[in-house]
């Protein structure tokens, strides 16, 4: 399920790191990282917040998802800078540190990890066509995301007909975004 928190922090040094941080609700997405890669977490001040590397993966640290079975952690990214990004290290306390840009780091927008994701867990905003009317599933089922289109997210159920014994997808939308907030719930099965 993707935590949404509004996010409003100031740097206040004169170098790269400053700026206003963040106008989205949700940001821009995360960073994949691989686990065998070393890098640092900055404060605004340009001092180093905190190392990672295979050993400090071992600790639990809130801001890191660390999937087990995963080669990759990620890491919430709130903006894309030239040379940085602008993650979240605590979103109760709305503290926001710098990673700095490298071929070993890939930004992963919302989009991707929402098409990526197993099933949305939204089945009663459901629509026929984008702001259209309500659509019912034949069947419970999962809803797999197909595309998106702006704040609209194109999902396919497939079901089983024991009657005609064949399978059968249909084609439904769902809200996924607004105003910049992330509305649906979704779900990454193994």
């Amino acid at each position: 399920m993707i935590k949404i928190v509004l996010i409003i922090f100031i740097f206040t040094s004169s170098n790269i790191f400053s700026q206003r941080v963040c106008d989205s609700l949700f940001g821009t997405g995360f960073l994949k990282i691989s686990k065998t890669f070393a890098f640092n977490v900055y404060n605004a001040d340009s001092t180093v917040f905190l190392n990672i590397n295979e050993s400090t993966l071992e600790s639990n640290f809130d801001f890191i998802k660390n999937d087990k079975l995963s080669k990759f952690i990620k890491i919430r990214c709130l903006e894309e800078r030239d040379s940085c990004y602008i993650v979240v290290v605590n979103e109760l306390e709305y503290n926001n540190k710098v990673v700095l840009k490298d071929s070993n780091i890939q930004l992963q927008t919302m989009e991707d990890y929402i098409l990526e994701s197993s099933t949305i867990c939204d089945w009663n905003n459901l629509k026929e066509e984008i702001n259209g009317k309500p659509f019912i599933p034949e069947h419970s089922t999962l809803f797999k995301p197909i595309k998106i289109e702006g704040e609209w997210l194109m999902v396919e159920s497939e079901y089983y007909n024991y009657n005609s014994k064949e399978w059968h997808n249909q084609y439904s939308w769902v809200q996924w975004k607004m105003n910049n907030t992330v509305i649906i719930s979704v779900m990454y099965l193994r």
